[in-house]
C-alpha cells in the first residue's frame, strides 16, 4: 500500500508521509474540518506526526484502516480519504 498512488485531472491520492505533518496539523484546525470530523483536531504538529506514523504502520497489515492524502497536482496537501477493510463477521 505504501506506493498506492491515484491520478486523477485535479487531485493525486498518495500514502501519507511524515513530511505532511505541518499540513495535516493545520487541516485539522479548519473550522469546516472540524465540524465534520471533530476527533481529528491535531493540537500540534508532532502530534499529527505521531498520528502518521501509525497511520503509516496501518499501510503493512490487512486490516487497515489505509488513510491517504489528498493533493492537488501543485503538491497542495488539501485533505485525506480512508478505506477501511470490511469486516464480513459483522451483522447487518
Amino acid at each position: 500500500m505504501e506506493s498506492l498512488e491515484i491520478r486523477t485531472e485535479r487531485l493525486l491520492i498518495v500514502p501519507l508521509e511524515e513530511e505532511m505533518a505541518d499540513n495535516v496539523h493545520l487541516n485539522s484546525l479548519d473550522e469546516d474540518t472540524r465540524r465534520f470530523v471533530p476527533d481529528e483536531v491535531f493540537a500540534t504538529v508532532d502530534q499529527a506526526r505521531e498520528v502518521i506514523r501509525s497511520l503509516r504502520e496501518c499501510y503493512r497489515r490487512a486490516a487497515g484502516p489505509f488513510v491517504f492524502a489528498v493533493l492537488l497536482h501543485s503538491g497542495e496537501n488539501i485533505g485525506y480519504v480512508q478505506a477501511v477493510v470490511e469486516n464480513s463477521r459483522r451483522q447487518p
